[in-house]
């Protein structure tokens, strides 16, 4: 995983500089042999519901621990993010 730092450095770089990382990086990834296989086949909605079916929403409303696990996970994936 790339560091803030990185990204921020990268961010500042010249235009010029930062179409040759691009160039830099499309190149090892046109060598590189994991680049080469065909990829796979993306999620889509209709692989985890069904057509015309209904499905129960549930949110942490009234469930103020739920609400505050979910807020803990929200900021720990923010800060995770963000390193």
């Amino acid at each position: 995983m790339l560091s803030a730092d990185f990204k921020n450095q990268v961010v500042h770089l010249p235009v010029s500089d930062r179409l040759d990382l691009i160039q830099t990086i499309v190149a090892s990834l046109q060598n590189d042999p994991l680049a080469t296989r065909p990829m796979e086949k993306e999620a889509s909605v209709s692989d985890y519901f069904e057509p015309g079916k209904t499905y129960e929403v549930w949110t942490p409303i009234n469930a103020p621990g739920a609400a505050q696990v979910l807020l803990d996970l929200l900021a720990a994936d923010a800060r995770s993010t963000n390193e």
